[in-house]
């Protein structure tokens, strides 16, 4: 693998290392969701939400779609998903 390679992998690992990143990302599992919703499956403020969701934007973790008035997130791909499920079920196994 080229040096580049491994640079990209590590700063896609590091969006993994806030827990309130991750928790939006549960909350998106099912379906897409609009910021009012996502705070009220996370209880995260409005400013937390939203600052994580650009930070998860822009890590190409979620997309954005407007709606009329509102945006609904949702994950850019079921590989995203599959990478925290399979995470978890180690961090389980280790207990």
């Amino acid at each position: 693998m080229k040096e580049e390679q491994y640079v990209n992998l590590a700063e896609f690992f590091k969006l993994f290392t806030n827990t309130n990143r991750i928790k939006i990302v549960f909350a998106l599992a099912e379906k897409p969701l609009n910021v009012a919703q996502i705070i009220e499956k996370t209880n995260l403020s409005q400013s937390l939400t939203s600052q994580q969701l650009k930070i998860l934007k822009n890590g190409r973790i979620v997309l954005s779609k407007r709606e009329g008035k509102a945006i609904y997130y949702s994950l850019c791909d079921k590989h995203i998903l599959d990478l925290i499920t399979v995470s978890l079920e180690h961090t389980q196994e280790m207990l």
